[in-house]
């Protein structure tokens, strides 16, 4: 092989150089090209290829191209050279194609190349690529007009030479070539119909075309690419139209596969749009078509296949109404409108033979499921042009209307479904309006006439005050029908309009659950943008009825009061600043204390103003601002003023922190958020309160509830958590200074304190935000003179190392060099040989990898990719420590690594499982709450994909690594579910969970030694207090009990497994 590569590549050199030409190159192998032996004249024909294959691109010139393609047009005839011709003959179309589409004297040469290939070579015997190189040749010559007109004139009938290279071609990259070809070819060269049946059963045996595309495959071949590339066969000559249309009938009735369907219904539709329905389908195929898509309508149970139906049937519809009209038919003789006896068959339209069969078949019961998914059928037909689209009104909406009055309320299912039919028409007719009104075209809603008896009936139902699902599900729909009405100026009159919207605001007012008020709400917010009388008719009613209740409420989570306000907060989104002028006089008095039973009132309040600022500000940055300064100077301030001298009203706290923070989120870095930020750190921050922070012997006691001073604080740091940083320059280090000694009390009193962390996350804040200037101050002036210490002293080190987590993340994300440095004394005090400064340690990686906290929502600088980082260089030492250190010390650094761990990207993880997965399962027996949950969610993370079979790099290693951990973990995840600690319930929950996942995915063998433990351990969870433990018991322990060598899952939904002998469970959502 390497002889053979040297001397083709001096060859090729010689030839390159001048020394040979390549018909001296021809010439000397004369005697190879006229032997005798197959093997000697392919090889001599495979030379040339190669040394064209090797010369530079410009070296060939366009007179030496002729005398090639003729001698390869003369080879073709001996098969055993046919593979390296036709190599050789593409490289020459691939190189030099415009050269032979342009040359005059490269087109017989060519076309005489073509004949042969047509008349001599049988494509199918060859391998894939010299198929493909033949398709390529086919292709150039079909798709040049010049060469199509040669070919006619030699009388090479190009159709039946291609239908035979075709023919039993099944690798997909030559059909895409093959798909390519052959409408060209049907729309250019097929003459007749003879020619037509030869072409047509050469395409037509790959429909339908189903593909599934190999892993990785690099030619990037899809499904959809074959699907779409054979339908424009099916449809490229109106030669082939009738045969098409009768397979795709044929495979709309008998195939099963639902793309089968969907593919013949695009054929369909596509043959009517090209060539018209009379002259692809004509009057007996349009009949046919109709009962073959009405029984897809009616019996499919794929809801794709039933939409592309009424589609496909919509086309047909539409198309054969505008042949009508180009004809100049009347309609009433077009439709049969006033009753007249129908037209005989043989003197029907396309349209009136589908109209005909479908108002027989599609009068419907509302109550039987196919009858009403034939009302479908109506719906399209009446979206589709106006005239069946007034055959259908006039027919369907009096009878479905007379159906509704005389069911009466005993058949409240039936009224509920007539009035969804009726709905239907409605939307149908201005879908429909749409299509009359292109080119700017006026014109008038079909549904007009109809419009004052829909009303009548949506009316009667709206304000049905029955109780029970029927009745419920009855006023819905009539809901529904009156919002459509109401939502079109073209269909009521202002009158009406507004009375329908009244009949809504009623019915929320009046409503009884929350399903009720909900459905009401969201017609009501989507009335507010289609109709101006929303304003004028609702607004005042909600605002009446939201005061009333409000004051009268006894919780601020009142139902009712959270609907109503979440709809007046829509109204105001999209409304003017006029109306927000006419709301806010409202709101702000309400937002007033009054009494001090008041308090539900007021944060109900607050939170309607929230939600209005939360709504302008979507759309307009200026609008936000202005409702922002009238909030701040209505509410925010004058409750701050109000704080310095009583405490605040019981509950009202964190609706206004809530209120401040929305400020801060939809004002921009700009002068209105500075404005904002300073003048509350103004107001409230003053010198006496930083001076009293940092006197204060206990955080808690601030942060009491009912306390003015925690309210302050609050709401201090809301802005400074929410603030972007140019809003805090020239503070941050006062406000640093009077809350580390605050962010210190509250690490120490963490443990009592359900709000920990409020101080902490402060300072953080504040270090993140913190110029670049001042940051070696922080390093030297806080961390080294007061944080250290703390951390370094065992009474109060896990304080300490909680206060230097904060600043350590707050310096590391932002991406400061600090950060490693505060990183490095963090990772020291757990290496610390005394075990109360390096269990404070673990607390203090607990803050610096938690999540939720010091993020770009909270305006922080946060580099990207940090997280990634810190597990990278943390996994290497604290492996390396783990494995060094005394048993009694391998602890801290496992729970570190955990938390770690717990919030580092799945991706990065996934890398390093084999050094992972045995850390988690020791970590899951840690002494630590916080480190089993942490070990536990990533174990379950890790197991769920691989019985799911969901996409995980980890699918393929983790059942390896978890067989040689079996021993510890399964032990180890009873003992966790067994747990009976207060705060240990999440712990409870995964640990069963994952207990059920490991039989699918371990082997029986590893398993079946733990079985009479797991079922006898877990017997006491099965009377546990709490439901979550009770149910996931009891699965686990199936699980287990059913255990046996022959064990087999099948998947049936997320969290659900189920052996072949068992009853399936479902797991409950976790906690």
């Amino acid at each position: 092989k390497e002889a053979s590569e040297a001397a083709l590549s001096s060859i090729a050199s010689d030839v390159s150089s001048g020394t040979i030409t390549l018909l001296k190159v021809v010439e000397e192998s004369g005697d190879y090209l006229t032997s005798t032996e197959d093997v000697v004249r392919s090889r001599a024909t495979m030379l040339l290829a190669e040394v064209l294959a090797e010369l530079p691109l410009e070296w060939l010139a366009a007179d030496q191209i002729p005398p090639l393609l003729g001698f390869y047009a003369g080879r073709l005839q001996d098969e055993p050279c046919v593979k390296e011709v036709l190599r050789g003959s593409f490289f020459l179309l691939d190189r030099f194609g415009a050269t032979l589409d342009g040359d005059s004297s490269c087109h017989v040469p060519f076309v005489t190349l073509v004949q042969s290939l047509v008349t001599n070579v049988h494509v199918q015997t060859l391998p894939l690529a010299n198929r493909h190189n033949a398709y390529s040749i086919l292709q150039a010559a079909i798709l040049s007009p010049t060469y199509r007109e040669l070919l006619s004139g030699l009388g090479v009938n190009m159709v039946e030479g291609f239908a035979h290279c075709m023919d039993g071609e099944r690798d997909p990259r030559n059909l895409m070539l093959c798909f390519q070809i052959v409408p060209v070819l049907a729309q250019t060269l097929l003459k007749t119909k003879e020619e037509a049946d030869i072409l047509f059963p050469i395409f037509s045996c790959y429909f339908p075309i189903t593909f599934t595309p190999p892993p990785n495959d690099k030619f990037g071949i899809t499904a959809e690419m074959l699907r779409e590339g054979l339908c424009n066969c099916m449809t490229s000559s109106l030669l082939m139209a009738h045969r098409a249309f009768d397979l795709s009938l044929g495979k709309l009735a008998a195939a099963e596969l639902a793309i089968a369907r969907l593919d013949s219904l695009d054929v369909i539709a596509t043959l009517a749009n090209k060539y018209g329905v009379q002259e692809a389908l004509g009057v007996s195929g349009a009949r046919q078509a109709w009962s073959a898509i009405r029984l897809q309508i009616v019996d499919s149970g794929e809801a794709e296949v039933q939409q592309r139906a009424r589609s496909c049937l919509r086309v047909l519809l539409r198309l054969a109404a505008e042949e009508d009209d180009k004809r100049g038919e009347p309609d009433g003789e077009r439709m049969n409108v006033d009753g007249e006896d129908p037209p005989a068959p043989d003197a029907q339209t396309c349209l009136q033979a589908m109209m005909g069969s479908m108002m027989m078949q599609c009068m419907v019961d509302p109550e039987e499921p196919r009858c009403r998914r034939s009302a479908s059928a109506m719906m399209s037909a009446l979206a589709a042009h106006p005239a069946p689209a007034t055959r259908v009104l006039a027919a369907l909406i009096p009878t479905v209307c007379d159906l509704y009055l005389s069911s009466g309320t005993a058949y409240v299912t039936r009224q509920s479904e007539c009035l969804s039919i009726l709905l239907d028409a409605v939307l149908a007719s201005s879908a429909l309006l749409l299509y009359l009104q292109k080119d700017g075209a006026k014109a008038v809603h079909p549904a007009k006439e109809y419009a004052d008896r829909l009303l009548e009936l949506a009316s009667s139902a709206a304000m049905l005050t029955g109780s029970g699902e029927g009745s419920a599900r009855q006023q819905g729909a009539g809901l529904q029908l009156l919002c459509e009405l109401a939502s079109r100026d073209d269909l009521l009159d202002e009158d009406k309009c507004k009375k329908a919207i009244a009949m809504i605001t009623d019915a929320l007012l009046a409503a009884k659950d929350d399903a009720t008020r909900t459905g009401c709400k969201e017609l009501i917010l989507r009335l507010t943008s289609a109709s101006p009388h929303v304003l004028s008719v609702t607004l005042p009613l909600l605002l009446k009825e939201f005061e009333d209740k409000a004051s009268a409420a006894s919780s601020p989570s009142d139902a009712a009061c959270e609907q109503l306000s979440e709809a007046i907060a829509g109204i105001c989104a999209v409304s003017t600043p006029a109306l927000n002028a006419q709301v806010l006089p409202v709101l702000l008095r309400m937002a007033q204390p009054s009494a001090p039973t008041a308090t539900p009132r007021i944060v109900l309040a607050l939170g309607c103003l929230k939600m209005m600022l939360t709504g302008p500000s979507k759309g307009s940055d200026e609008r936000a601002a202005i409702l922002a300064a009238t909030l701040t100077e209505s509410v925010v301030v004058p409750f701050c003023t109000a704080l310095k001298s009583s405490p605040p009203p019981k509950g009202t706290v964190q609706a206004v922190v809530g209120l401040s923070d929305e400020i801060l989120r939809v004002l921009p870095d700009a002068a209105e958020h500075v404005k904002f930020a300073t003048g509350i750190l103004d107001l409230v921050a003053t010198p006496e309160w930083l001076s009293a922070a940092g006197s204060s012997t206990s955080a808690h006691e601030r942060k009491s509830a009912g306390s003015a001073v925690g309210a302050l604080d609050a709401i201090v740091i809301g802005v400074l958590v929410h603030s972007w940083p140019s809003a805090l320059k020239g503070r941050c280090a006062a406000l640093l200074d009077a809350m580390l000694p605050l962010a210190l009390l509250e690490a120490k009193e963490a443990a009592a304190d359900a709000g920990a962390d409020l101080y902490g996350k402060a300072v953080g804040s504040l270090a993140n935000k913190l110029d670049e200037a001042e940051v070696p101050r922080l390093v030297q002036d806080i961390i080294e003179a007061k944080v250290m210490p703390v951390a370094k002293d065992p009474a109060s080190s896990a304080a300490g190392c909680r206060v230097l987590g904060w600043f350590t993340k707050a310096l590391l994300i932002r991406g400061h060099k600090e950060g490693s440095e505060q990183l490095e004394k963090l990772f020291t005090l757990l290496s610390d040989q005394n075990s109360t400064i390096a269990s404070g340690a673990v607390k203090g990686y607990e803050i610096l990898s938690g999540a939720g906290a010091l993020t770009k929502a909270e305006h922080c600088a946060e580099k990207p990719l940090w997280r990634q980082k810190l597990f990278v260089k943390e996994l290497a030492r604290m492996t390396k420590h783990y494995r060094e250190v005394p048993s009694e010390r391998k602890g801290n650094f496992l729970a570190a690594l955990a938390l770690v761990m717990a919030h580092t990207p799945s991706e990065a993880l996934s890398l390093q499982l084999q050094s992972i997965v045995p850390l988690l399962v020791q970590a899951v027996s840690a002494d630590t709450v916080s480190v089993k949950l942490a070990a536990l969610e990533l174990l379950e993370s890790f197991v769920r994909p691989v019985v799911e079979d969901a996409p995980s790099a980890a699918n393929e290693v983790i059942p390896a690594l978890l067989e040689g951990q079996v021993s510890t973990l399964v032990p180890s995840l009873v003992s966790c579910a067994l747990l009976k600690d207060k705060g240990t319930l999440q712990v409870r929950c995964l640990a069963l969970s994952t207990l059920a996942l490991l039989p699918p995915v371990l082997d029986y063998h590893k398993l079946y030694p733990f079985r009479r433990q797991v079922t006898t351990d877990l017997e006491a969870a099965l009377s546990d207090r709490k439901r979550c433990i009770r149910v996931r018991a009891a699965a686990c322990r199936n699980v287990w009990f059913i255990l046996s060598s022959s064990w087999r899952f099948v998947k049936l939904e997320t969290g659900s497994v189920k052996h072949p002998d068992a009853v399936s469970y479902h797991e409950p959502k976790r906690i």
